[in-house]
């Protein structure tokens, strides 16, 4: 019986089957309902395919701590799009050597008071996350006037009622904040990126044998102009 099962196991591998097909697991910080989802999806559904012709690669949305977690013990295949830092040292994680994105500061004004230089800005001070090394290195090279402060409504709140000159966020926050704001059409979102640092997928180090494929059709990606087709920009 174990020989036979053994050998229809190997005809539907030597076929093209789901039943196969290495499957991974990454997690993403954001809701599934976040406008950037489906857009990550699809690049992940291309890249697997560009990496190995039967890899699956899978958004699972999870806080950032649970994933950081979860990715260092095996729990979960990989983690999309964070800093150098948040795994640095790390024997359980592999980085794949090869930028998969770019993490963009932009700045939330109220309506009424929507600053375009950084010396207006300074005039008041600025909320920002408290979590987040990237924002602390931001308000100290910005030479902000930076609250740290934890996540929820209150911070557009203090925007709102024009206690504080703006909130500091990254465009993978911005719609959270924007959701949390309770009346979206009392602010606005600076068009420019004042700070950036490049992100990249990190990868359970029971999956290191993927990193060297993944890289290379990163780049590949990016080199035959898929990524800006799928999110509209350069990476």
């Amino acid at each position: 019986m174990r020989y036979w099962s053994s050998a229809l196991a190997l005809v539907f591998c030597l076929l093209p089957s789901p039943l196969c097909a290495r499957h991974l697991v990454v997690g993403l910080g954001i809701p599934q309902e976040h406008g950037l989802w489906p857009k990550l999806q699809s690049f992940m559904t291309q890249l697997a395919l560009k990496t190995e012709k039967d890899l699956v690669i899978e958004l699972k949305s999870t806080p950032y701590p649970r994933i950081q977690e979860q990715v260092s013990k095996g729990e979960m295949d990989g983690d999309v799009g964070r800093l150098q830092e948040v795994y640095e040292g790390n024997a359980g994680v592999v980085r794949v050597d090869e930028v998969a994105s770019t993490l963009r500061l932009f700045f939330i004004f109220h309506k009424d008071r929507v600053m375009t230089d950084l010396s207006a800005i300074r005039r008041f001070k600025t909320l920002a996350a408290r979590e987040s090394f990237f924002h602390r290195r931001a308000c100290k090279e910005l030479q902000l006037d930076c609250e740290f402060v934890g996540p929820g409504s209150s911070t557009m709140d203090m925007l709102r009622l024009k206690r504080v000159g703006a909130v500091m966020t990254t465009q993978f926050q911005l719609v959270e904040h924007m959701r949390l704001a309770g009346n979206p059409s009392l602010f606005r979102v600076g068009e420019k990126a004042w700070y950036m640092e490049p992100a990249y997928l990190f990868l359970a180090k029971k999956n290191a044998d993927l990193a060297p494929g993944i890289a290379a059709a990163l780049r590949e990606l990016k080199q035959d102009g898929t990524y800006k087709k799928v999110f509209g920009m350069d990476p």
